[in-house]
């Protein structure tokens, strides 16, 4: 948005620092454990590909 003369306009913004999600982004999103579980899931997948011969060679 620009004024009248052509140049910006200063908007005065405001916000608030908290510490933890609100409520219901909090029931959306993924808890540190289910995250945790994922990446093990995926590293024992990954080790077992990597120890199977290729059908490749």
């Amino acid at each position: 948005m620009t004024s009248r003369d052509g140049t910006p306009r200063l908007r005065k913004g405001t916000y608030h620092v908290t510490r933890e999600l609100p409520a219901p982004m909090q029931e959306e999103l993924p808890t540190v454990e289910d995250l945790e579980e994922v990446v093990n899931k995926l590293r024992t997948e990954i080790e077992t590909l990597r120890r199977e011969p290729s059908d490749e060679g």
